[in-house]
C-alpha cells in the first residue's frame, strides 16, 4: 500500500506528464472513441482491447487522470473522458510514427 500511495504523491512536472506508451495505448482508444463519435470504452472494453488486467486498466487511467490526459465527467457511466493534453499526446504520437 505504501507504493500506491507513493504513486499518487509525486509532483507532475512536464517530463512526468508525458505518457508511458502503456498509457499511450488507453488515450489512443480515448482517441479513436471520440473521433468515430463513440461513448469512452468502458474498463470492459479497454481490458479486450489492450489484453490485461482490470487493475492495470484502472492503475493506467488513474495516472493518466492525475497528469491531466483524461478527466472524470460527472453523472455520466462512462466516466472519464480524453482532454485536450490527452488529444495533443495522441497526435504526436502518430505523427513520429506516420
Amino acid at each position: 500500500m505504501k507504493n500506491a500511495q507513493k504513486m499518487y504523491d509525486v509532483e507532475m512536472t512536464e517530463e512526468t506528464k508525458a505518457p508511458t506508451p502503456k498509457q499511450l495505448e488507453v488515450l489512443r482508444a480515448f482517441y479513436d472513441a471520440a473521433k468515430a463519435n463513440y461513448p469512452p470504452p468502458t474498463m470492459r472494453e479497454l481490458r479486450r482491447r489492450l489484453s490485461v488486467s482490470h487493475n492495470a486498466v484502472f492503475e493506467r487511467i488513474s495516472w493518466l487522470e492525475k497528469k491531466g490526459h483524461l478527466a472524470k465527467s460527472p453523472g455520466e457511466r462512462r466516466c472519464f473522458v480524453i482532454t485536450g493534453s490527452g488529444v495533443t499526446w495522441v497526435r504526436r504520437s502518430i505523427e513520429d510514427a506516420g
